[in-house]
């Protein structure tokens, strides 16, 4: 099978298959598949993805899986098999006219049996703990494959887990919401699946860190709609960070340091000179901060509030539009150089639509943060 051309036009066709949950076999081809549908990814949403399948008939595969391929084809000829997502199935429902019934199955992404499982019991993570190998194997103690980078984060200080109510910040009432946790401390992104329904686990890193694995450029190749959108959101910025340590001290008594970072210069757009009023983000760490004294861990503890602010002086730059199937997927950096809207820069995919029919259309938001 000749290796697909992205940037020329192709036809495009999908393909069903069912998955054995237990082994991850493909054993079946579903022909009942219909031109329609979609599929929903956003890095921001408890279980990242989901999709919506049409089909004709009915829509039966028991505890397994459901596996979507695009297929197409260039010059006559099957180019490529690309898979799209592997789902739950969540809510299949039709409508027939007693000859004929058709239907649309919601399907839910593999996170789900993350987030629908919970531990029996509170579970304590002595220190020590590989965060990020913790978290791999509470995903493959629920039947998930998992991809991670390495990672040698590790616990300064006993955690336990499944004592916060629903809603604290620390909720860990879920084991996605635990790995979610674990992975968050270790300075990982938010666990993701990809397209074979493995869980992604990658270490978090800025845009401008990062290599653009596509490039969508204006021109007579282009491959994306005229119509984009652009957003600048400061909704999120803050003036005043304060970062919270709450730990034992050398004598094994509880201690807590405050450390502050605030913007006051008037040459800063967001600063408190600028904007007349304190904007504050709290940030809260189970462990206390780095040094000996009283005095090193405060100054440990400043600093980390300056980092903070750092980042919270960033405005999120978005930009949105709509092209044909490119393989990118939600986390990756793209180059979008669309000079005519005057929209440009390297971004990286937060949320992304795949619609089933012609051309296999994206259509993608993606973001940076510009300070």
């Amino acid at each position: 099978m000749a290796s697909c051309d992205w940037s020329r036009p192709f036809e495009s066709s999908f393909l069903l298959v069912r998955v054995d949950r237990r082994t991850g076999d493909e054993t079946e081809v579903l022909d009942n598949a219909l031109p329609g549908g979609s599929v929903e990814r956003n890095q921001d949403t408890t279980t990242f993805e989901g999709a919506s399948l049409d089909y004709a008939g009915s829509l039966d595969v028991g505890a397994d899986l459901v596996r979507c391929y695009l297929v197409p084809t260039q010059g006559g000829a099957v180019c490529d098999r690309v898979a799209l997502g592997t789902w739950l199935p969540a809510t299949p429902s039709r409508t027939s006219d007693g000859r004929y019934s058709h239907g649309t199955a919601k399907m839910c992404g593999r996170l789900k049996e993350l987030s629908d499982d919970a531990f029996d019991s509170p579970v304590s993570l002595p220190a020590g703990t590989n965060l990020v190998a913790w978290a791999r194997q509470t995903c493959e103690a629920c039947g998930l494959s998992v991809v991670a980078d390495a990672s040698e984060a590790t616990l300064t200080q006993t955690w336990t887990l499944g004592t916060a109510r629903t809603g604290d910040a620390d909720d860990c009432s879920t084991k996605l919401a635990a790995v979610n946790r674990a992975l968050d401390l270790a300075g990982f992104d938010s666990a993701r699946t990809d397209p074979m329904g493995r869980v992604v686990m990658r270490r978090s890193r800025d845009v401008d860190a990062r290599t653009a694995v596509w490039a969508f450029e204006e021109g007579a190749s282009a491959r994306f709609l005229t119509e984009a959108t652009e957003e600048f959101d400061c909704g999120g910025v803050a003036n005043v960070v304060h970062a919270d340590y709450s730990g034992r001290d050398a004598d094994g008594n509880d201690a807590t340091v405050r450390g502050v970072a605030i913007d006051s210069d008037p040459s800063s757009p967001y600063s408190t000179a600028s904007v007349g009023r304190r904007i504050v983000a709290a940030y809260s760490y189970d462990d206390l901060p780095t040094g000996s004294t009283s005095a090193e861990m405060q100054a440990a503890a400043n600093a980390k509030a300056a980092e903070l602010l750092a980042t919270q002086r960033s405005v999120i730059r978005r930009v949105g539009f709509t092209h044909a199937y490119a393989p990118v997927a939600v986390g990756d950096v793209v180059t979008f150089d669309y000079r005519s809207a005057a929209m440009s820069g390297a971004f990286a995919i937060r949320k992304q639509t795949i619609t089933l029919g012609a051309g296999c259309q994206v259509t993608e938001e993606a973001r940076r943060f510009e300070r």
